[in-house]
């Protein structure tokens, strides 16, 4: 089919208007419709579509991911210097009888608080991408919603109703 090699090729064609509205199930921090992993382009492409407030809170979330993993990373870092730094400065002291400073050990503590306040700023983006894909699938529902229409007679009267 000519869709199937355009695919192969990276060249992306939706076939029918059911397919771009699946709604998309996360797990493990990963997108999926069906057993298809989703690209974040597309993520944010198919929330777009749809709602512009899920789209906000999803590209909020990935920047706040970003953000929080660069903080992480380099609290990570500031917290091998200092242990470094701390088993230096212990050695050092093990060999005189002045009194030794502490920087080793405030440089891992400013390193061990930034790498967890970096891992708590990732995980809100985490929730929060979440949460707009959430809001997404609740936009689906909402809009493949149906509804009908009845016509109940009876002996003495007739009803009719809406049905949602």
């Amino acid at each position: 089919m000519v869709s199937d090699s355009l695919n192969k090729r990276g060249i992306n064609i939706r076939t029918s208007h059911v397919d771009s509205l699946t709604s998309i199930q996360s797990r493990l921090g990963k997108y999926f419709i069906g057993s298809r992993k989703l690209p974040t382009r597309e993520v944010l492409d198919r929330l777009s579509c749809t709602d512009s407030t899920a789209f906000n809170i999803f590209a909020k979330g990935r920047q706040e991911q970003k953000s929080g993993g660069i903080l992480a990373f380099v609290g990570a870092g500031i917290t091998t210097v200092g242990v470094f730094v701390a088993l230096g400065e212990l050695i050092a002291s093990g060999f005189s009888d002045e009194e030794s400073s502490n920087n080793g050990v405030t440089i891992l503590a400013l390193g061990g608080g930034l790498t967890v306040s970096g891992l708590v700023v990732f995980v809100t983006g985490k929730n929060k991408k979440d949460k707009a894909v959430n809001l997404y699938n609740k936009t689906l529902d909402i809009k493949k919603r149906s509804y009908s229409w009845y016509v109940k007679p009876s002996t003495n009267r007739i009803a009719v109703g809406l049905k949602f």
